[in-house]
């Protein structure tokens, strides 16, 4: 069992639990690897259910250790459940500095099931949601999910044949990629502005994805968004009436200078 385990950890930090140490002789490695618990492996940043079984296998007392391989699995597949998606992105995944948040990041905000605590609940509902740093990650989740849930589905009706899972769409959004058009109107604007990543969305990827040029912007902060007693600087809402005037006047004024033109024409 310890065997596994140490193959383990070797597969998944790369290196072994005990490197020979110079001029060890192979008896003092043995013997130090054999009282010695294994090395933390949350130092390696791996999920700690993942640790926490391979640490189990690892355990200096025989005793201690998963009786079986097949039980050494089922802790494995236990860590796997307990892992999920959510874990996989912020450890393994590329990240993406752009964003205060660097990853993609899943979470179930609601669960709600049952009517009383000595009623067999007949069903349960959770609403989760998924923000993306790159596009290819929405469609690996929702695809992850949804064999997910139909290998759960199975799972459930071993036990009962009605059993079922559900899933719907609430709302879906992709994040809005920066263009030229937009740099365009902040240069008219006369901002100064890095593209980065924002951790919320707006309807105005659809719009974008559509082909309109589309730009949010308004007075306001995020900070002080969707909570209680929201405000917004007075000096912030001058500073958006000043900005539409000079798109306005960027807009307007090529087009009544083409009129003035057209006036001064002379039709013979």
């Amino acid at each position: 069992m310890y065997s596994l385990g140490a193959t383990l950890f070797c597969a998944v930090t790369g290196h072994a639990a005990f490197e020979r140490r110079s001029g060890e002789q192979l008896v003092a490695q043995f013997l130090r690897i054999t009282s010695e618990p294994a090395p933390p492996l949350r130092r390696e940043h791996i999920p700690p259910a993942v640790a926490a079984a391979i640490e189990h296998a690892m355990a200096t007392d025989p005793d201690a250790r998963p009786a079986t391989a097949a039980s050494f699995g089922e802790q494995l597949r236990q860590a796997q459940r307990l892992t999920g998606l959510a874990d996989e992105f912020r450890t393994e995944r590329e990240q993406d500095d752009a964003f205060t948040v660097p990853y993609t990041t899943i979470n179930v905000g609601t669960v709600r099931g049952g009517l009383a605590v000595n009623i067999v609940p007949e069903s349960c509902e959770f609403e989760w949601e998924m923000r993306t740093v790159r596009a290819e990650h929405h469609r690996e989740i929702s695809t992850r999910f949804h064999s997910f849930m139909n290998d759960l589905q199975i799972e459930m009706q071993i036990e009962t044949t009605s059993a079922r899972t559900d899933h719907e769409v609430l709302a879906d959004f992709p994040g809005l990629t920066p263009t030229h058009a937009a740099q365009e109107f902040i240069d008219v604007m006369g901002y100064t502005s890095e593209a980065t990543g924002v951790s919320y969305g707006t309807e105005a990827g659809l719009i974008s994805e559509l082909g309109v040029p589309t730009i949010v912007c308004g007075p306001g902060s995020i900070e002080q968004a969707h909570r209680a007693d929201e405000w917004v600087e007075l000096a912030q809402v001058q500073q958006c009436f000043d900005s539409m005037l000079a798109l306005q006047q960027h807009l307007v004024e090529p087009v009544a200078s083409s009129i003035r033109r057209m006036e001064k024409v002379d039709l013979v």
